[in-house]
């Protein structure tokens, strides 16, 4: 692309300097014993973000303002439903495991995949359509935000079948580590989201109910929290059904607010 347009050059010297340079790193690796291998790898991934840095100061020079493109929070969205996919086969695969097949089994089954669907609402409604706040460190704050949250999503539907474990042996809570990631997880995944819109531009008769969101983001993350390390006796049917209700507050409150700004956007277009 350099060759063919030079502003892009100066942008993409950077990436292809410091890209190569890790590549080189990573294939020094297959001579290089233990633990100087570990220490390689460590360095090609601190390499990988350094363009970013430089780019922003190129683009100082240039006075131009950095803004994640709309093409990448496509991307990155799309990315999203394919771990929620994986997340729901999570639950699937819990269930076509399971020695037992009953009514019990098909409430666990509903319980989750409700669950995941109240994940993906949370998620879209807050963040999707979104235009990210322009300057350099927002686009990268969003672009990193998305690592722990989908991989906090990811882990909701790898833990998924150690709950599925205790249907018949109706052991504790806490007999299975995977179990303890479940409720993390899903904490980690509402906090990554109250962090990401913060970073994003919304209508400004939407600020009240973002703050107002944002809120119940945190204190959903926190009740399932409280749910993991407070009753480590509840049984899981009862554990599961107290996490979807705490989702579903959640989204209760984004369409309430969705709502009440809409009919009060459409009164002031009448008026």
């Amino acid at each position: 692309v350099g060759l063919y347009d030079k502003q892009h050059r100066k942008f993409n010297l950077p990436y292809t300097f410091w890209f190569l340079a890790a590549f080189v790193l990573l294939i020094i690796t297959f001579w290089v014993p233990f633990p100087y291998k570990r220490i390689i790898f460590w360095v090609a991934l601190v390499i990988n973000y350094l363009p970013f840095a430089l780019t922003e100061n190129q683009l100082k020079k240039d006075n131009i303002d950095y803004t994640l493109s709309p093409n990448m929070r496509e991307r990155l969205g799309l990315f999203t439903i394919i771990i929620f996919g994986e997340a729901i086969l999570g639950v699937i695969n819990s269930v076509s495991h399971s020695a037992v097949l009953d009514i019990y089994t098909g409430l666990y089954f509903g319980l989750g995949i409700l669950i995941i669907f109240a994940l993906w609402w949370i998620f879209f409604s807050t963040i999707a359509d979104r235009e990210c706040k322009k300057g350099m460190w927002a686009g990268n704050a969003i672009s990193i935000l998305y690592l722990p949250t989908l991989a906090s999503l990811g882990m909701v539907g790898a833990a998924f079948p150690a709950l599925m474990e205790n249907i018949t042996t109706r052991e504790n809570y806490f007999s299975n580590p995977l179990q303890i990631i479940f409720g993390t997880s899903i904490g980690i995944f509402l906090y990554c989201i109250t962090a990401i819109s913060r970073f994003l531009i919304y209508p400004p008769e939407y600020e009240k109910s973002k703050k107002q969101v944002q809120l119940f983001l945190i204190l959903a993350g926190i009740s399932n929290l409280l749910l993991m390390f407070l009753f480590p006796v509840l049984p899981i049917f009862l554990y599961l059904f107290c996490v979807f209700i705490s989702l579903m507050v959640v989204i209760v409150i984004i369409t309430f607010n969705w709502t009440r700004n809409e009919l009060n956007r459409l009164s002031q277009v009448m008026e």
